[in-house]
């Protein structure tokens, strides 16, 4: 469990500085002075929580890990929009932005966590 830990929060962190790079040289300037370290932190909880309850659903049950993984997918899409929607429902211009950089993350560690739950599948 520590070295899944471990090899998350490199993997975000290595996400973080590639999102900072393309924020500081691809997208407008402005985009630079938003703080994503909360989407981060936030995704980073989830996905963490993610992989622990799987790996004790595989313990316990190794053949409803994928639809686990599925419906934990789902809800973690369905938080991330909740997260969004005062963003996504501000008038100002600022707050679009903060919408679409979430993405970064957002699909990074989806990645991340679809590798390592087919690790758990097929490690059974």
């Amino acid at each position: 469990m520590i070295k899944y830990l471990l090899s998350l929060l490199v993997w975000t962190l290595a996400l973080l500085g590639f999102h900072f790079f393309l924020v500081q040289t691809i997208f407008p300037s402005e985009w630079g002075t938003l703080k994503a370290y909360w989407a981060y932190l936030f995704l980073f909880i989830l996905t963490a929580a993610i992989h622990i309850v799987l790996k004790k659903l595989s313990a316990i049950d190794a053949e409803r890990v994928g639809m686990a993984f599925l419906a934990s997918s789902t809800i973690k899409l369905i938080a991330g929009g909740i997260y969004l929607l005062p963003f996504i429902l501000a008038k100002d211009e600022s707050s679009r932005p903060v919408a679409l950089l979430f993405f970064i993350p957002y699909f990074g560690l989806l990645v991340f966590e679809s590798i390592q739950t087919s690790r758990i599948i097929n490690g059974r």
